[in-house]
């Protein structure tokens, strides 16, 4: 792999983290909702719909974060 090949992967390893910072906004919005659901609707199909969704934002983010890391060090700084 040349310089400019991976001059263009660390750019798209920027570009991957700034998804990943979106994503945990949205992950943080999505956590208030539950947090600020009045008890009587917390067992509610909507509500555990939310929770999957969160749930599975945060697991989205977290492989994302795995990946990054394995891009960076095993290829953009090999």
């Amino acid at each position: 792999m040349n310089k400019q090949q991976r001059n263009e992967l660390a750019e798209l390893a920027n570009q991957i983290e700034e998804i990943i910072q979106a994503m945990e906004m949205i992950i943080e919005v999505e956590e208030d909702k539950l947090d600020n659901t009045p008890e009587n609707l917390q067992g509610t199909e909507r509500y555990e719909y939310m929770e999957e969704l969160k749930d599975n934002l945060e697991c989205v983010k977290d492989e994302l974060e795995n990946q990054l890391e394995e891009l960076r060090t095993n290829v953009i700084d090999y």
